[in-house]
């Protein structure tokens, strides 16, 4: 049997060494340059070490083990990372250790950049630093003035603080100092400490649960997002903020459930104060019920409703309810529109919550009444500016005007008694005018058409001038220089001088929208080219006149007729006059047969008239507006080599505008003035 073979074992623990070293790491792998301080060399086979260099430099051994040897440092540049070698009797190991030497504290950026006031807030920092011998403060002009700050050690380049409480100074930059083997650091205005926000009010105080629309919140110490941003939450929902200045911050409003919501803004200087109830949310309100079945026009009703909060008005198929009242939180009184026979959806509106739900309503409708046109006649060729009352016209009563079945034109409901509009072209004759709603039409009036416009080549037996604004109208910048005659007998009336020429208006309102030419009273006329016998007989003329006179001058002399805006140059022929008797305007005639002759009727200035004028060889007649004539006894006329003109006499101007004149040599008898009246009334909407 053969003899074992003896084993040998190592000791264990801190026995002697086995092997050659072998060096595996250095803790910690920080140091101050000025050298002196403890590292721990870790490895194997460490014991009782001959010697032990770090780049070359021997350093004191302090303790060993197999696992560990600890050394001082050796004062040395900063750098790294650096050779270490250990070396006992059984050999030596070297290494490339991430041993770095630092040179002093170095403290290059925090984050984040802001806190509260309050403290309590960890704050990282980058930069040098080695876990002894740390020391920070916060504030102060320097480490020493600076209020203490808990530091820790995370590695060679960062280090946590916490932001004590109580710093001094209030609100703004501070500068963090960090003090390392009696090296100081600073990192000056970098932390920022932010007050704590305020909130004082919010624009928008309601919103439907749907939510949606921007609200302001007014307050204090709101923060860009650069500076940290802010926060915040409505009824406990977060909502995002958007910053407009230090005061003022905007959001949507979130969808919601009904009642009153807490407002709350936080950012890094904490929590603001709740504002409660900042915000209210509504639900859609909804009807349940109106008073009585079948709803006519104008009727008043009461409508019960879940919440009335707010609401101002309301519509019937679209059309406004009127005099809607709030009565209580659940009824509201208002008075129905007309609408046409049938069913029609009732909405309330201006509830916080939105728009009511619909409510069916029944309506049925009044049949509008129609009194009377004015005028009571019109031109056959359309374009009689009516006015016509009644009643029940309002609210969707009265939906058009028919003229023998055709709609009239510009067809206004002014209110519940009164249309205006225009009337179609017709055919001559009485026709019916209707007044037409969704109830029906009212009771047929019996219009007078009547033919087309006055036309005295026509309807005179002989003419010697005819003008009217819609033809033969020279002007420039609305200044007539030129107003030719449309008898075809050339009896022009001009204006050689700028400065007194009449103003043209293309389409005058006070005349249905045809073209006039006015005068300013101060010296605008026209004068005839050819003399007064061209236009009127000695012995009998007859003319007619549309004029609007709008100012009377003071009598020159008793007995004179003030103000010819037809007249001659002194011949005695200042045939359209306007005065004022005893303080009444009047419009008449005048004319000189040696003693003077005068026939004036009461008119009103301002107004469209239709002036004539006929004398028969013995008698002067004259009317205004269709009115029986007025006469007086007046021999021949023997002024013929005077010249004509418009809007003067021989002297006095008149304030006045012309849309249309016409001359005839002979008497052209009632019936043809009448029918001349009656047309030129129609055209220009005279009533």
């Amino acid at each position: 049997m053969n003899n074992p073979i003896p084993l040998l074992f190592a000791p264990s623990g801190d026995g002697i060494n086995l092997a050659a070293p072998a060096v595996t790491a250095i803790v910690p792998d920080v140091r101050y340059t000025g050298g002196g301080q403890t590292v721990t060399i870790q490895g194997s086979d460490l014991k009782s070490p001959t010697g032990v260099t770090i780049d070359g430099v021997s350093v004191t051994v302090v303790s060993s083990t197999r696992r560990s040897v600890t050394v001082l440092t050796e004062a040395h540049a900063a750098g790294g990372p650096f050779v270490v070698e250990v070396t006992t009797t059984l050999g030596s190991d070297t290494g490339e250790i991430d041993f770095v030497v630092a040179d002093t504290c170095t403290v290059t950026d925090c984050d984040p950049e802001y806190a509260p006031l309050s403290g309590g807030t960890t704050i990282t920092l980058t930069g040098t630093f080695v876990p002894e011998d740390l020391a920070c403060s916060v504030g102060g002009s320097d480490f020493a003035t600076g209020t203490p700050a808990e530091i820790t050690y995370v590695d060679p380049t960062t280090a946590t603080i916490v932001i004590p409480s109580g710093l001094t100074g209030g609100y703004g930059n501070r500068t963090i100092w960090v003090e390392m083997y009696g090296s100081a650091a600073d990192l000056a205005g970098v932390l920022y400490l932010a007050p704590v926000p305020t909130i004082a009010s919010v624009d928008v105080t309601t919103r439907p649960l749907t939510g949606a629309g921007t609200i302001t919140v007014t307050g204090t110490n709101f923060r860009t997002a650069l500076a940290g941003g802010n926060t915040g939450t409505l009824g406990g929902t977060a909502i995002t903020l958007t910053y407009v200045n230090a005061t003022t911050l905007t959001f949507t409003a979130p969808s919601h459930t009904a009642g009153a919501k807490d407002l709350i803004v936080t950012n890094i200087g904490g929590t603001s104060n709740t504002l409660t109830g900042a915000v209210t949310y509504y639900a859609i309100p909804t009807v349940t019920s109106v008073s009585t079945t079948a709803k006519t026009y104008a009727q008043a009703v009461t409508i019960t409703v879940s919440d009335s909060t707010s609401m101002t008005a309301g519509t019937l198929g679209g059309t406004a309810l009127t005099s809607f009242t709030v009565v209580n939180a659940t009824t509201i009184t208002a008075t129905l529109p007309g609408k046409s026979a049938g069913t029609h959806a009732l909405l309330l509106t201006g509830h916080p919550g939105g728009t009511s739900t619909s409510y069916n309503v029944t309506s049925v409708n009044t049949v509008p009444v129609l009194t009377a046109p004015s005028p009571t006649s019109g031109s056959a060729l359309g374009g009689t500016a009516l006015t016509i009352t009644g009643s029940g016209f309002a609210n969707g009563n009265a939906t058009s005007v028919t003229l023998a079945g055709v709609a009239c034109t510009s067809f206004t409901v002014v209110d519940d008694t009164t249309i205006t509009c225009t009337t179609p072209a017709a055919t001559v004759g009485s026709r019916s005018l209707v007044v037409v709603g969704p109830a029906g039409s009212s009771t047929a009036y019996a219009f007078d058409v009547v033919s087309g416009t006055f036309d005295p080549t026509v309807d005179w037996t002989s003419v010697t001038c005819w003008l009217y604004g819609g033809a033969g109208v020279t002007e420039s910048g609305g200044a007539v220089s030129a107003w030719a005659d449309q008898s075809g007998n050339g009896n022009n009336f001009i204006q050689n001088t700028a400065g007194s020429r009449p103003a043209y208006d293309a389409a005058d309102a006070g005349f249905n929208n045809f073209p006039t030419i006015a005068s300013d009273g101060a010296d605008d006329f026209l004068v005839a080219s050819t003399t007064a016998a061209n236009f009127i007989s000695t012995t009998a003329h007859t003319w007619v006149g549309v004029v609007r006179v709008d100012a009377v001058s003071a009598a020159p002399g008793v007995g004179y007729d003030e103000d010819g805006w037809l007249g001659d140059n002194g011949g005695g022929f200042t045939q359209g006059t306007i005065s004022q008797v005893g303080g009444t305007p009047r419009l008449g005639t005048y004319l000189w047969d040696g003693a003077a002759k005068t026939q004036r009727q009461t008119t009103t200035l301002s107004a469209a008239h239709v002036v004539t004028s006929r004398h028969d060889g013995t008698t002067l007649y004259t009317s205004v507006d269709g009115a029986a004539e007025t006469s007086v006894a007046c021999g021949t006329w023997t002024g013929g080599t005077t010249y004509l003109y418009l809007f003067r006499g021989a002297s006095i101007y008149a304030t006045a505008t012309i849309a249309e004149v016409a001359f005839s040599d002979v008497d052209e008898g009632t019936t043809a003035l009448a029918d001349a009246v009656t047309k030129l009334k129609a055209k220009y909407g005279i009533a």
